[in-house]
């Protein structure tokens, strides 16, 4: 049965990475757009599904079209994003207002999100 749900995870594994340049070409909007469509078919497809139904007919099309969709929701821009550049790295940036947390793991928390995104 975990085998089924196999087509969703290669398509979101494989289509991911590539999916930033359709981002840069249609705009994110666009693409998280169809990304909710597709999920929309898919889970309105799991509606079909009664006791006569059949791996092919009900559930691999729903896995296929979830698998798209996750992999376009996660659209980011290829341009830009995914590596910081020689003349930001090192660089700090103020975030903006930090909350203190109870936890003791907060500072670190705060000193990783201020390295992701500056």
């Amino acid at each position: 049965m975990a085998l089924g749900f196999l087509p969703g995870g290669l398509i979101v594994t494989f289509a991911s990475p590539r999916i930033g340049a359709l981002a840069d070409r249609f705009g994110t909007p666009r693409i998280i757009l169809a990304g909710a469509i597709a999920f929309v078919v898919g889970y309105a497809l799991f509606l079909r599904i009664d006791a006569s139904s059949t791996y092919g007919t009900v559930l691999l099309p729903t896995m296929v079209l979830i698998g798209i969709g996750f992999a376009l929701c996660s659209a980011r821009p290829a341009s830009g994003w995914s590596r910081p550049t020689a003349s930001t790295r090192g660089s700090r940036v103020r975030i903006g207002p930090t909350t203190r947390s109870r936890c003791p793991c907060g500072s670190q928390v705060a000193t990783r999100a201020r390295a992701a995104f500056g």
